[in-house]
């Protein structure tokens, strides 16, 4: 089972009245799109494993509930997509310290093209502005801000005609700016209407920090998507 937005001890300790038994037994690992809870079992057969693996497995899902984005060799981009994809929706990017990485993410999943409608990296201030980030809001609330993210993804979403935008304004380098710490990273949602917003503090050097930061990114989609299904039943 895949995890989103949990640290590998909170999930050792919600799963840990399921992790005295050792057959099935429950492994947690910590990956690179979250934490993953391994169920295994020793059987003669596939089908006898999968018996005493079953209802482990249910509780865990019980247990671990909306944070499950997937299983086995489901990709978290490929979740998104599907979700997209069956609710209709496109999306754009504004993407600044992660220089279109998270685009990358995206676009690795065949079929991408159904509802990406592609990324403006604009690393720059000027290019952001160009882009349709009006001018006060970096110069008022600083280029590193919730405000600048908010007003990227409100960009993005116009300046390409999607259903979604999606921006994110941070430090992936190792030097504070604007008094931000490195690693900080805020990341917006916007469907036109309703604003979601996440800020990342995670800094392992410049490659884990821009890693964490798409991670977090395509949890805020889907996590509004996934609200988005149930305010529609």
């Amino acid at each position: 089972l895949k995890t989103t937005g949990l640290g590998e001890s909170t999930v050792d300790e919600m799963l840990s009245p399921l992790l005295k038994g050792t057959n099935p037994s429950i492994g947690i690992y910590h990956r690179g799109d979250g934490v993953h809870a391994r169920i295994a079992a020793k059987a003669r057969t596939r089908e006898e494993a999968w018996h005493l693996i079953h209802p482990v497995e249910e509780q865990a899902r019980a247990i671990l509930g909306p944070t499950i984005w997937g299983i086995d060799d489901e990709s978290l981009p490929a979740a998104i997509g599907n979700m997209l994809r069956e609710q209709g929706l496109t999306i754009a990017l504004m993407e600044s310290a992660t220089g279109g990485a998270i685009a990358n993410a995206i676009t690795d999943i065949d079929g991408s093209s159904d509802y990406f409608k592609g990324s403006l990296v604009t690393y720059a201030t000027e290019a952001k502005i160009a882009n349709g980030v009006p001018a006060e809001i970096p110069a008022t609330y600083g280029v590193i801000s919730k405000e600048t993210a908010e007003a990227m993804a409100a960009a993005a979403r116009i300046r390409l005609d999607a259903s979604l935008g999606l921006g994110i304004t941070g430090i992936a380098g190792g030097t504070e700016v604007e008094g931000q710490a490195p690693g900080t990273m805020h990341i917006a949602l916007t469907d036109g209407d309703r604003t979601e917003y996440s800020l990342t503090r995670y800094y392992q050097g410049r490659e884990a920090a821009k890693k964490r930061a798409v991670l977090n990114a395509l949890t805020l989609v889907r996590n509004y998507l996934m609200s988005r299904t149930a305010e529609s039943k």
